[in-house]
């Protein structure tokens, strides 16, 4: 198969290799000392090595003490990615409905309800590739207030959140009035995936349930479905 291949290198201070398994863990930073010196909040190559894994792709990393780090990702590449230049009717037709898709979901607003860094930005970065404009809520305070002033068409929300819960948030949604925003989609995700989840957020008025570490198709999916 064939692959290309990006490298990027430093002259830096260089990386003992026993500390190269921290290296892609969120919110980890090799030398507490350093991060004084070094600002940061070691989510970089976390998400780099994020990113890559959904485009199927390898990250690896080469360093000594001293002298500097070289980092090397490597992502899957096909000729059949190149369209021909005749196509057949039921392909262009398939093209067309894509096209009128994407272009229909460029005007959709997505409300994320999330208080985790690392999954903010995974999450936005993704959605935002696939035409969706995103919008944060970090608090179920932020994530009502949200709801009524940009009425988003579908809403992602965290479960765990500060201030007021996820569960709670969407039961006051749905105690909304205005039925343009009280019948919003809204799709419940939660890391603690304990018994009876699922069913206490379906019955808050969620939509959906996912579990996380949710899969970012999966996600993409249910939008497409809601939103179609």
């Amino acid at each position: 198969d064939e692959k290309i291949q990006f490298e990027v290198w430093d002259n830096g201070i260089g990386i003992e290799k026993k500390s190269f398994e921290k290296l892609f863990r969120p919110f980890e930073q090799i030398d507490s000392k350093l991060s004084r010196n070094y600002e940061g909040t070691g989510l970089g190559l976390a998400l780099v090595n994020k990113l890559v894994a959904l485009h199927n792709g390898s990250i690896s990393v080469e360093s000594e003490v001293g002298k500097g780090s070289r980092f090397i990702v490597q992502l899957p590449y096909s000729n059949n990615n190149i369209q021909p230049e005749h196509t057949s009717s039921s392909t262009k037709s398939i093209e067309e409905n894509d096209l009128n898709k994407s272009a229909t979901m460029k005007k959709k607003k997505i409300l994320l309800a999330e208080d985790n860094d690392f999954n903010i930005t995974t999450i936005t970065e993704y959605l935002t590739a696939k035409g969706l404009k995103v919008e944060l809520a970090f608090n179920g305070i932020e994530t009502l207030e949200k709801v009524l002033t940009i009425k988003p068409d579908l809403v992602i929300m965290d479960i765990q959140m500060p201030q007021v819960d996820g569960l709670e948030a969407t039961q006051r949604i749905r105690k909304i009035k205005d039925p343009s925003i009280s019948k919003i989609p809204i799709i419940a995700v939660t890391a603690l995936a304990m018994p009876g989840d699922r069913e206490r957020c379906i019955q808050a008025g969620a939509n959906e349930y996912l579990r996380k570490p949710v899969s970012l198709k999966e996600i993409h999916n249910l939008i497409l479905e809601y939103l179609k």
